[in-house]
């Protein structure tokens, strides 16, 4: 989260994006979002799975659940990547050291009126590194970013 923070706040071109390194997700999804940057300000790269451990799928479902709740928007699909006009994220602070920053960056740009569209990628099985999120830990740490960007209303 922190070094995808840092990369958004130095970007000088005008598309920002990023890929994480654990290779779940193929480089080619860039290029498929790319195709879409003329027609839209904010591109959301969604996940298709063939499977999921059951201790993966729970996390995940209860924490789309608290966002919905709690933020009233709905992640369910969103892989956390995405592709933004540099302009679009102008003035959005993004503070968070966990992934919930790229839903506050979507919660942004929606609120800007920004014209969104979607890219659908297989997500592969782990190459390398393990989750991060499959601990109390982190789990508490997400859970109080999720109710920094519920008091920020989403700013980040």
């Amino acid at each position: 989260g922190a070094a995808m923070g840092a990369g958004v706040g130095r970007a000088t071109e005008e598309w920002v994006t990023w890929l994480p390194g654990d290779g779940q997700i193929e480089p080619h999804a860039i290029k498929e979002m790319s195709a879409l940057a003329g027609q839209c300000d904010l591109i959301m790269l969604m996940r298709e799975e063939a499977r999921r451990d059951l201790d993966r799928r729970v996390i995940t479902l209860g924490m789309y659940g608290l966002m919905r709740l709690l933020l009233g928007f709905d992640p369910y699909g969103f892989s956390g990547v995405f592709m933004a006009r540099r302009s679009l994220l102008a003035g959005l602070a993004l503070k968070s050291s966990t992934g919930v920053q790229n839903y506050a960056v979507v919660m942004h740009g929606r609120r800007q009126g920004a014209r969104v569209a979607q890219v659908r990628t297989v997500i592969q099985p782990r190459r390398s590194g393990r989750s991060k999120v499959a601990n109390a830990r982190t789990t508490l740490t997400v859970l109080v970013d999720i109710l920094k960007l519920r008091l920020t209303r989403g700013r980040g």
